[in-house]
């Protein structure tokens, strides 16, 4: 079982960078930036303001949607069952609410560590004392292949991405998804559901 006092778990101290962290949150005029506007980084964000942080939060997103959940992507709002708003986990009037500001649009482009800054893409350097990485992951595109460029094929990881294949999917027959992992085969799925002929690679 744990043991010890207050800051000791399990007979020993907590790290001192979980001791730094929880003094930040304790500061007013502390600045947390999180890179990446996903699922993640709105977690993250929402949590440290229902955990009574009180300083300035920062959201950085590549996309200019508000953070969203991805899984409906392959099935209600592929679907169409389903506004692509539907799936917003921190819109625009929550982050007002919540005291987070949101830069959209933009990337990270590089991270001093050593002066604790951020600088984004359009040149804005933005100093941290608290830094979140939730970046996420990215879509496997095939090599460079005669045909990979094609404005039929399509790649299904955002919003815009889903939005691009269901206008695809409405004047289409036939589907040929590469991939049977979960993304792959709910997106066969719901074409099947939709009445294509689809086959799965």
């Amino acid at each position: 079982m744990p043991t010890g006092g207050p800051g000791v778990q399990g007979g020993r101290r907590f790290p001192k960078q979980r001791r730094l962290q929880r003094s930040a949150m304790a500061v007013s005029d502390a600045t947390f930036v999180v890179v990446g506007a996903g699922q993640a980084g709105a977690w993250v964000s929402r949590t440290l303001r229902a955990d009574g942080f009180p300083g300035r939060i920062v959201l950085i997103g590549r996309e200019s949607h508000p953070p969203y959940e991805r899984p409906p992507l392959s099935k209600a709002v592929l679907q169409g069952k389903a506004a692509p708003d539907s799936a917003t986990l921190l819109s625009p009037a929550q982050a007002a609410e919540l005291g987070i500001e949101c830069r959209f649009g933009t990337d990270a482009a590089a991270i001093d560590r050593a002066v604790r800054t951020v600088r984004l893409s359009d040149g804005t350097a933005l100093a941290y004392d608290t830094l979140f990485l939730t970046t996420g992951g990215r879509v496997r595109t095939l090599p460079a292949l005669e045909g990979v460029t094609h404005s039929r094929l399509h790649v299904l990881r955002t919003l815009d991405d889903a939005a691009r294949l269901r206008a695809a999917l409405d004047g289409a027959r036939r589907l040929l998804v590469l991939g049977g992992g979960w993304i792959g085969l709910e997106v066969a799925a719901t074409a099947r559901g939709l009445g294509r002929d689809v086959t799965v690679l």
